[in-house]
């Protein structure tokens, strides 16, 4: 049974004391609408497949923990509303039953309810999204707006924070998996940085995948902004929205903001006068992937008018969020870098290409199935040495044989991995941690991911002091 969107005209008051909500998945971002809701007395289910999650709210008068078997059971609960976390496919049995009699939304449709009436600037995209948010959320905040910034962004905010903190911009980083299950979710300034082959083991192929993308500017209206890389513009699956196009290129000279790569300049192209905003040796950023990052938000700034000098300021002064790109030491000539956000190959890729020198890489994880012929290629390219440590090391091993590699060895642990990386190196040399793949084979998360990379190297390098 269809109950119908609860989020109508009327707004939520109107189901005050009526509804009833399922809440499936309790990490970061589901925890912290449960919290919400029994703050505001209200009912509430919460399912995990890790019945901890479960635990800490058993002790509210208003919370039911359910269990798998009991899912079905929900059929028979009128009025409820069933608020999926990222991580659970439409494929997921847990959510197949729920799909067929009740309203099934992503925890931003759910936020969006609660602030569509301030100004939302949604950021997506395979890769870059985490480090645009911040990067607009941080020009705003030296404008001197009321702003919030956070979302699908980690380690930092949920975005269900944006309604206890009743900001004027929210900024918000938001995933594949949240736009797929939109309702009326509408940013009045939309981002779509990137699109490359990630997520298939969610999506069913990469049509999917784009199209869930693209989805974030299809509630806009006539006052909107998309602001999109010129190149996603031309591919089939892309619908010409109704909000104002402002596109952005790495190579394309027509597009509204682009980088010139011979002089490495950043310029702003509107009424077909072309501006120079700054150069890029002015960036403290590590990697050339960040020119994208920079090009949306000169473009973000612009449509909201931000002083030039604001955004000069923060672009000049920003540096690379933990676990991107991020150096953890640097000792006897040799640098460490970890790279644990990088979660798939096309990330890979780029990280590899933001050093100019070849790097020891340390890579492998869970594996994604996604296309591996051009990470390879690049590893035999920009790696002088490689190991190769997660699950699907196997399989990496095999692909970079294929192709005459043989510069690498694989690890069984993650200190085992640096410790090796640390032996092969000599002083100039980078150790660059970009597993390129998910962290779920070993850890919880790609920052758990990280940190552990961090600890290792510390008790490495402390151990020979």
């Amino acid at each position: 049974m269809d109950y119908g969107f609860p989020f109508g005209n009327n707004g939520f008051s109107k189901f005050k004391n009526k509804m009833k909500y399922l809440v499936l998945g309790l990490g970061r971002q589901g925890k912290g609408i449960v919290e919400f809701l029994l703050e505001n007395n209200e009912i509430v289910y919460g399912y995990d497949k890790d019945i901890e999650k479960t635990k800490e709210f058993v002790k509210h008068k208003n919370f039911y923990p359910v269990v798998e078997e009991e899912i079905i059971k929900m059929k028979n609960v009128k009025n409820l509303l069933v608020i999926v976390s990222a991580g659970i496919s439409n494929e997921n049995p847990i959510l197949q039953p729920l799909l067929n009699f009740c309203e099934v939304i992503s925890d931003i449709e759910f936020v969006y309810h609660y602030i569509k009436d301030k100004t939302i600037i949604a950021i997506t995209g395979t890769n870059g999204k985490s480090t645009t948010t911040c990067l607009i959320g941080e020009v705003l905040l030296k404008d001197k707006k009321e702003v919030f910034y956070g979302g699908n962004l980690a380690p930092g905010k949920p975005a269900i924070e944006a309604v206890r903190e009743k900001k004027e911009f929210n900024v918000l980083e938001v995933s594949s998996f949240q736009l797929a299950r939109i309702k009326n979710f509408k940013p009045h300034i939309g981002v779509l940085l990137n699109i490359a082959y990630d997520h298939l083991n969610w999506h069913k192929n990469f049509e999917e995948y784009f199209k869930a993308k693209i989805r974030i500017f299809e509630n806009q209206t006539e006052k909107d902004y998309c602001v999109i890389n010129k190149n996603l513009i031309h591919h089939h699956c892309f619908k010409t929205p109704r909000s104002i196009i402002y596109t952005f290129s790495t190579y394309d000279k027509n597009a509204n903001a682009y980088y010139e790569e011979l002089r490495k300049d950043f310029y702003i192209n509107l009424s077909n006068i072309a501006k120079k905003i700054l150069n890029a040796k002015e960036l403290q950023l590590i990697g050339k992937h960040h020119q994208e990052n920079i090009l949306a938000t000169i473009l973000v700034s612009k449509i909201l008018e931000v002083k030039e000098e604001v955004l000069l300021t923060v672009l000049k002064n920003f540096k690379n969020l933990p676990h991107r790109l991020e150096l953890v030491m640097e000792k006897e000539g040799i640098r460490y870098i970890n790279n644990s956000m990088c979660t798939n190959p096309t990330a890979g890729i780029k990280s590899l290409l933001a050093f100019e020198n070849k790097v020891i890489l340390i890579t492998g994880g869970k594996e994604k199935n996604l296309p591996l012929e051009d990470y390879v290629r690049t590893i035999s390219e920009k790696a002088k040495y490689v190991i190769l440590f997660g699950e699907n090391k196997e399989k990496l091993k095999e692909k970079l044989l294929a192709i005459g590699y043989k510069n690498f060895s694989l690890a069984e642990s993650l200190k085992e991995a640096v410790m090796k990386a640390k032996e092969m190196s000599q002083k100039g040399d980078i150790i660059l941690f970009s597993p390129a793949f998910a962290s779920f084979d070993y850890f919880q998360d790609f920052i758990e991911r990280g940190e552990k990379f961090k600890q290792v190297v510390y008790e490495i390098e402390k151990s020979k002091n």
